[in-house]
């Protein structure tokens, strides 16, 4: 009974120290991407291919992100200040859209923001030769701390925030689809993203809001192992 007892306590410790070795040896990365980046998901699973390591990738707000605990998040613009080590992974344009039924092509940048501080509300008014009528100008946007509405408001708006009456749409998808069921729509999306069924819209002067915007990864921690070897080939995907 006794020799019973002392093999059955060695094989409980024997278990107890495999586990805790399997438990070391796959630790979890997280990885967060903001909504209008997700696609940059595939990316990163696809740089998987030659790491054995274990990651989860989230898409997700930006503010969500930043609150949590992840060792790295991308994002579009400039990182949160408590991150650390930040590197450009990519480039993107702001695309500004409108639905395929609406006859205008292009708009200068006071018009522009004009529209999405909500100081000219109507189409006739930017555009009587186009509409015959009143048309109210239904502006989508994106929540409040979004990369994507926080770049906008920078570059164009001088730092202030979108019309409080514009909607908001979730991520880029969404916004996709609200404009392309809406002739009175006008939103923005990232050149990421299909454009398929809605117009495009030149902006003029070409200047800031059209020029290429980087990607960001930063850290939690100085990146090392997997996590280096996955962000070097980050890095190569976007050149």
């Amino acid at each position: 009974m006794f020799k019973l007892r002392v093999l059955l306590i060695f094989s409980l410790l024997l278990l107890a120290a495999c586990t805790s070795q399997a438990q070391t040896g796959n630790t979890l990365l997280t990885i967060g991407v903001t909504t209008n980046l997700s696609s940059y998901r595939n990316v990163i699973y696809n740089c998987l291919l030659a790491n054995k390591q274990s990651v989860r990738v989230d898409a997700l707000p930006l503010e969500t992100l930043l609150s949590g605990e992840y060792d790295a998040v991308l994002q579009v613009g400039q990182p949160d200040p408590d991150r650390v080590l930040p590197i450009q992974v990519g480039k993107v344009r702001l695309v500004f859209i409108i639905n395929p039924q609406n006859p205008l092509t292009q708009m200068n940048s006071s018009q522009l923001a004009a529209i999405l501080l909500g100081m000219v509300d109507d189409w006739q008014t930017v555009a009587p030769a186009s509409f015959n009528v009143p048309t109210a100008i239904k502006v989508w946007s994106y929540t409040v701390g979004d990369d994507v509405r926080r770049m906008l408001e920078s570059l164009l708006l001088d730092e202030r925030q979108i019309s409080l009456q514009s909607f908001i749409a979730p991520d880029a998808q969404a916004m996709a689809e609200a404009i392309s069921k809406d002739p009175a729509a006008i939103g923005y999306l990232l050149d990421i993203h299909s454009q398929a069924d809605v117009k495009s819209l030149q902006v003029f002067p070409s200047g800031a809001i059209t020029q290429a915007q980087p990607v960001i990864v930063s850290f939690s921690a100085i990146p090392e192992g997997d996590l280096k070897d996955i962000m070097v080939c980050l890095s190569k995907q976007g050149e």
